[in-house]
């Protein structure tokens, strides 16, 4: 299993290359974000501990775990997670911090467990990652009151689609933005990210 080549990260793909791509990255994942300077799952933590959470977490596109370690440094050790890539889950299970995990496909109906109460998105909702449209469906997803955290990175945060997306949740009355915040997310890569808090309607 490789590392990716950078420059193909942050690029359009299909859910089965998606899937594919972060299979084979899952053994290297790790150290590659530790060299990279990552400090997405610190931000997104941070944020949801701020907001919330007041009952479970769910950490959508959990990957190999970096967000549910950040929660559990921060004291939150109820988590579920799930993720696209089945070798990436695989990596999360061997961190022993998830109360359950599960294999996602893409475009199928999302739901939590009953006492879900915050979701963390950290490095999902992106171009080259997951669609806008994930968005609303995360929100409608969460019961009323819920809180979701999550990131746009710096190729994100210029797309127009996503910028529609979050403009609709907060337009249709959904949800409520509490708080966007604009910092560092991979400074290896000198790559920034906005940390948003918006909260179920």
């Amino acid at each position: 299993m490789t590392s990716p080549d950078t420059g193909n990260l942050w690029t359009a793909r299909t859910p089965a290359d998606t899937r594919q791509l972060y299979d084979d990255w899952a053994t290297n994942y790790d150290t590659d974000m530790a060299d990279w300077g990552y400090l997405g799952p610190a931000r997104c933590a941070e944020m949801l501990l701020r907001h919330g959470p007041g009952g479970a977490v769910h950490d959508f596109g959990c990957g190999t775990g970096l967000a549910g370690a950040a929660l559990a440094e921060r004291g939150v050790t109820t988590v579920d997670g799930s993720d696209l890539s089945d070798r990436m889950l695989q990596q999360a299970q061997d961190r022993n911090l998830y109360r359950t995990l599960a294999l996602a496909e893409a475009g199928a109906a999302i739901s939590f467990a009953p006492d879900v109460t915050a979701v963390l998105a950290c490095g999902v909702i992106s171009y080259g990652a997951a669609p806008a449209t994930l968005l609303g469906d995360l929100i409608q997803a969460l019961p009323k009151g819920g809180l979701l955290v999550m990131t746009y990175n710096d190729t994100t945060l210029t797309d127009d689609a996503y910028q529609i997306a979050l403009a609709q949740v907060q337009g249709s009355g959904e949800a409520r933005l509490l708080q966007a915040e604009y910092g560092p997310q991979l400074p290896g890569q000198d790559r920034g990210c906005t940390v948003y808090a918006l909260r179920r309607m």
